[in-house]
């Protein structure tokens, strides 16, 4: 939902979920995709149009231990618009350059801040 002069609007509202194309990751039950989100400047324009998801029961699958629930971070980024899939990223502790080693229930994403 967006902001206006009179508050809040579901005027040209998004509804957001894992089974959308170009999300990067399909839904499965008790994900909790959007347990925990921030909004935020992610291209450097100047103004809070992206935000970042928490999925923290994602089941990644990893190697040699199979699916297991660690959790991870969708990027989504924003234009004029509104939220857009184009150019988003998933974050999770079995990606390259990211702190720490990927383990069942470590519910990454469960907590997101600036």
């Amino acid at each position: 939902m967006f902001g206006s002069s009179a508050g809040v609007t579901t005027a040209g509202s998004q509804l957001w979920h894992q089974d959308i194309g170009g999300i990067g990751a399909g839904s499965e039950s008790g994900d909790r995709f959007g347990q925990s989100a921030h909004m935020g400047d992610f291209n450097g324009d100047g103004h809070a149009g992206g935000v970042v998801v928490g999925v923290p029961f994602e089941e990644l699958t990893t190697f040699g231990t199979g699916k297991i629930r660690a959790g991870l971070v969708h990027v989504l980024p924003g234009d004029d618009d509104g939220l857009t899939s184009v150019g988003s990223r998933l974050w999770h502790q079995a990606r390259p350059g990211v702190t720490g080693g990927v383990e069942s229930l470590d519910r990454f994403g469960s907590a997101i801040g600036s």
